[in-house]
């Protein structure tokens, strides 16, 4: 079963990621440090879009579907691994031995889609 609930509301009524929440003024990026701050914690984990990111030159496709989030290939066609939300994503997605979440400023591109 899909675990969203660290996804909350604040007091006007938007969403944001209550695990991973934004540190700043919430002018700039959501209230992140970075761009790719903003496009992991916010974009993809709670507004649920889809993600590529690029890493030393490999890409990676994250696929939101209801419930679940899936390691996709560059078409968004294949379902390889699955993933129970997007922070799941970001704490247990391992490239190079390390977990995503540790990598987001390392990046070498991100867009969510």
């Amino acid at each position: 079963m899909a675990n969203f609930s660290y996804i909350k509301t604040d007091l006007a009524g938007y969403p944001f990621n209550a695990k991973y929440p934004p540190c700043g003024d919430g002018s700039k990026y959501h209230g992140y440090r970075t761009p790719s701050e903003e496009c992991l914690f916010y974009d993809f984990a709670v507004m649920g879009y889809d993600l590529k990111i690029q890493y030393h030159g490999q890409h990676y496709y994250f696929m939101v579907d209801e419930g679940c989030v899936w390691l996709s290939d560059d078409c968004f066609s294949a379902m390889l691994q699955k993933f129970e939300s997007g922070n799941d994503v970001l704490e247990h997605f391992i490239i190079d031995g390390t977990p995503l979440i540790n990598l987001i400023n390392d990046l070498d591109d991100f867009e969510a889609m």
